[in-house]
């Protein structure tokens, strides 16, 4: 976590001395810092994790802005900009609206009671219907943003497309290894003890 934390900032802060003219390098030190404020979701102090598990996904909404204002550093459609708003919105609703229907300490009773301040109540089923909702929408988000990418790539010019291609190349190289990891976890979760 450490490092994502530090490339993020570092390479941001290189951003911003390069292209003082844009927000790009602003974008990837706040990803980096999001990155770190959701690990305060592993906390046992109440505040912490509240904070760090509301802002867990919010890095995400930041990385969708730098898609859409990649490589360019402003806004080319207004359309751009509703979507990164929805994205925020989306980002910040969903997980505290899930918050308010989870007791942490019911699915891992490692976590004491009393750690997710956002509680209402504890309600299985409304958390999963909300998770349900909210995973159709963050699916329906993805499927925009793959068509956006896409599109800019298709339409690019030679110039653009060999300075992105690196990106996108390291994007997928991550979200590969991520899967792979994440089906390791599941895989030794579901793993019955000897």
């Amino acid at each position: 976590m450490t490092a994502v934390l530090a490339v993020a900032v570092a390479a941001g802060l290189v951003a911003r001395s390069d292209r003082p003219h844009d927000n790009l390098g602003w974008l990837l030190v706040a990803t980096g810092l999001l990155w770190l404020v959701k690990g305060f979701r592993l906390s046992t102090v109440p505040a912490l994790f509240t904070v760090g598990a509301a802002l867990t996904n919010m890095y995400i909404a930041v990385l969708i802005q730098l898609v859409f204002r990649f490589p360019w550093g402003r806004w080319r459609h207004r359309w751009e900009r509703w979507f990164v708003d929805g994205s925020y919105a989306y980002y910040a609703v969903a997980v505290v609206s899930e918050l308010a229907f989870l007791d942490t300490h019911r699915i891992s009773p490692a976590h004491p009671p009393s750690l997710n301040l956002l509680l209402v109540r504890d309600d299985p089923r409304v958390f999963a219907a909300l998770q349900v909702m909210f995973g159709a929408v963050g699916i329906a988000l993805g499927v925009v943003l793959i068509g956006v990418v896409i599109a800019r790539w298709r339409s690019g010019s030679p110039a653009y497309r060999a300075a992105v291609a690196p990106l996108w190349i390291a994007a997928l190289r991550y979200r590969v290894a991520r899967a792979a990891v994440r089906n390791l976890d599941d895989r030794d979760r579901h793993r019955p003890a000897r």
